[in-house]
């Protein structure tokens, strides 16, 4: 099986997603489904039924020794990449603790023997494969992304599209700042 580590998105975080994108490109070719939306973490390659019980063991193994901290993600930039021919959204900056566990949970995978990609790390929602470069989106996303967990997805591949299976979930610590009660 195919699998990756990534940040699922709620419901209403991929409709808005999807609505933006109807309103500011709507001429991409080779649209994702809107239920595909997720922010990649580690793309793990190929893994066994064996190294995926290892993977989970370790992963569970180190959450024990740290918590890494929930956040927020300001979706605020159109992009594109010629050689996978992807058009994305993401943000502009973003948190250091997120680029730490996509880096984390790369190693985790590569000590287990996976091909995992070895690339700077850019937080993304992939909008469209297989396209060429987008026309000027008319708009600017200003969207927000709360994450608070991380799934490892299964690539399973369908008779049209590839459809995204959860096999494990691991919740983060709610590092988010809120602002204190006002005493009375």
């Amino acid at each position: 099986m195919r699998a990756f580590f990534a940040l699922d998105l709620s419901p209403s975080e991929k409709l808005a997603i999807d609505s933006w994108r109807s309103r500011n490109l709507s001429g991409l070719l080779n649209p994702v489904p809107e239920a595909n939306f997720h922010v990649t973490l580690a793309f793990l390659g190929e893994i066994s039924a064996a190294q995926l019980d290892q993977l989970c063991r370790t992963v569970d193994e180190w959450l024990a020794q740290t918590t890494p901290a929930a956040g927020l993600l300001q979706v605020n930039e159109v992009g594109y990449w010629a050689a996978p021919q992807v058009t994305w959204i993401g943000p502009r900056e973003w948190p250091e603790g997120l680029t730490r566990l996509a880096q984390k949970l790369g190693q985790l995978g590569s000590s287990l023997g996976l091909r995992v990609e070895k690339k700077n790390y850019q937080p993304h929602v992939t909008l469209s494969r297989l396209g060429p470069p987008p026309p000027a989106a008319l708009q600017t996303p200003d969207l927000t992304i709360r994450y608070d967990s991380f799934t490892l997805f299964e690539s399973v591949k369908g008779r049209q599209t590839v459809h995204y299976h959860p096999l494990a979930d691991w919740k983060l610590e709610d590092g988010l700042r809120r602002p204190k009660p006002k005493r009375v």
